[in-house]
């Protein structure tokens, strides 16, 4: 059986798996804690209930103040980064950082009508805000690699359920350059990186695809997005991380039908090669254990199938 940090590297390289890869973008304490049936929660619990799961990647944000209105960007040396060493120096699992985008930083740097007003404009502040944001992340990727990440996951939701909150134009003039920018020089530090956004981006996945990211993560299903299209469309170019839809995790199912959930998704997927299962979400509040327990058991028996 595959290490994890090997498994997850040989999906990203589009390379045979023993099973496909899981990992979330998120795994809330309240999670954790229903299914360890504990109360505290710190580094040893998450790593248990990770370990119990066999989870093969986690994702670690760097925890900023910044004050809404303020029109400036914090240092990467305030950065605190949680969990991240002990997950990098403690365990075998592949490890994300999730850093904020230009569009995400414009979010809580600005607020969202000041951020789309200078959007439309093309500002100077916008373009200044844009070399800001590269800046600042550059610096965040190669403090995490020093730390042991092996991963960046670029976060921008640009989209809701029903498409783009800008026009696919303006996201290809002002945004699309900076987050292929982004892409290039977090490989250039020998790491791998992923574009995060919600909602329904098919509008803008031609574009995505002709930059340096190695995958795509999301790819929310109750938003439209078609994994199997996708995965036809641009599989053979990216690694597709995502898909299911935690709410199939927060109601009452059978061990059979999140199983056959699952069985979907791999089909969908070709899982042997370019896939990473997870939610679009991470492992939210009201997912409960005994569906995340079935997905477990579902992963290790195709992992126990012969020829894996």
């Amino acid at each position: 059986m595959m290490v994890s940090k090997d498994r997850v590297l040989a999906a990203i390289r589009h390379q045979e798996v023993d099973r496909p890869p899981w990992g979330e973008i998120v795994l809330d304490d309240a999670v954790v804690s229903s299914f360890l049936g504990c109360e505290h929660i710190s580094f040893p619990e998450r790593w248990e209930f990770v370990h119990s799961l066999g989870l093969d990647l986690v994702c670690q944000a760097p925890i900023f103040s910044v004050r809404q209105g303020a029109a400036v960007l914090p240092e990467a040396h305030q950065a605190d980064w949680g969990d991240l060493d002990d997950w990098a120096r403690l365990t075998d699992r592949f490890v994300f950082v999730m850093l904020d985008g230009v569009f995400g930083w414009g979010m809580r740097v600005f607020g969202f009508q000041r951020f789309m007003v200078e959007l439309f404009r093309v500002s100077a502040e916008l373009e200044t805000h844009i070399k800001e944001v590269e800046r600042l992340n550059i610096e965040l990727a190669q403090r995490a690699r020093d730390r042991g990440g092996a991963g960046v996951l670029l976060a921008d939701d640009v989209a809701y359920n029903r498409g783009l909150m800008l026009s696919p134009d303006l996201f290809r003039n002002t945004l699309l350059p900076s987050l292929d920018r982004h892409a290039e020089a977090v490989k250039a530090l020998g790491m791998s990186v992923f574009f995060h956004s919600d909602g329904n981006i098919n509008e803008i996945l031609a574009d995505l695809a002709r930059t340096c990211f190695d995958g795509w993560q999301g790819l929310e299903s109750a938003a439209g997005m078609d994994l199997g299209l996708v995965k036809r469309a641009y599989g053979e170019r990216v690694c597709l991380w995502g898909n299911m839809d935690p709410v199939h995790l927060q109601g009452p199912s059978s061990p059979e039908e999140i199983a056959s959930r699952l069985d979907a998704l791999c089909r969908a997927a070709s899982p042997t090669t370019g896939f990473i299962f997870g939610t679009s979400s991470g492992l939210i509040r009201h997912v409960r254990p005994e569906n995340l327990r079935a997905i477990r058991d579902r992963l290790t028996l195709i992992s126990n199938r012969p020829g894996s």
